[in-house]
């Protein structure tokens, strides 16, 4: 016969445990988001580098800075693309870590909730 303090020690293990596996559910969906963005704004980017390319080298084209757009040449906006890929690419290898990182504490978090669960 189990012991009234060894039942709420086990239900606070079994909430603790689904609290765990909850928040790394939460971490991984965020991250899987990010990485979706990413890929998106990486996909946006190589279109326009493209289109940008085809244009003359003496068309001038407007850059977006914050919330205006400035006039500017096609190099600079080629290279400001190339620079915002860049960068897009090392997030998304800090997001690929983060996703491994958080689909193994998922892994963990379940296994340890099935065990408490078939106590």
């Amino acid at each position: 016969k189990r012991s009234r303090i060894n039942m709420e020690t086990e239900a606070k293990a079994l909430g603790d445990a689904q609290k765990e596996f909850i928040l790394a559910h939460e971490q991984l969906a965020a991250v899987v988001r990010s990485l979706q963005l990413a890929k998106t704004s990486l996909h946006k980017n190589e279109i326009t580098k493209v289109e940008v390319g085809r244009l003359t080298t003496d068309h001038k084209v407007y850059k977006s800075v914050g919330r205006m757009f400035v006039l500017s040449n096609k190099e600079s906006v080629v290279t400001s693309l190339e620079d915002q890929n860049k960068k897009i690419n090392e997030e998304m290898i800090r997001y690929q870590g983060l996703k491994k990182t958080y689909e193994t504490k998922k892994e963990l978090a379940t296994k340890h909730l099935q065990e408490l669960s078939a106590k």
